[in-house]
């Protein structure tokens, strides 16, 4: 399945990832968010990646925990690795009280 939106967060965002994804929701964004989308028991890495690899944005939840996680590293790299799809890769951020706004590609 395509998404219009993968959210990248770390374990402490997880209720303001929960939120984003019920407003994007509402407005009819079809959203990737690893605990409303893995199947427990199934290999989770290839089915987070494959994901990534199908979503158009990547929105990072950024805080101090997600800017130390290796997990998130990890989404942010794939998701850049994958910009040379015909659609350019189209990464934002956002962190807590602030709007979404673009974020440059970085190498972590």
């Amino acid at each position: 399945m395509a998404y219009d939106v993968f959210v990248s967060y770390c374990s402490e965002d997880a209720s303001w990832a929960a939120r984003l994804e019920g407003d994007l929701k509402h407005h009819g964004i079809a959203v990737f968010r690893d605990k409303a989308r893995l199947e427990p028991g199934r290999e989770w890495e290839n089915s987070l990646f494959d994901a990534v690899d199908q979503s158009k944005f990547l929105v990072a939840l950024w805080s101090t925990p997600a800017n130390q996680s290796p997990w998130v590293q990890r989404e942010l790299a794939r998701f850049d690795a994958a910009a040379s799809r015909d659609t350019p890769a189209r990464r934002f951020a956002t962190s807590p009280g602030r709007s979404i706004s673009r974020a440059p590609a970085c190498t972590p």
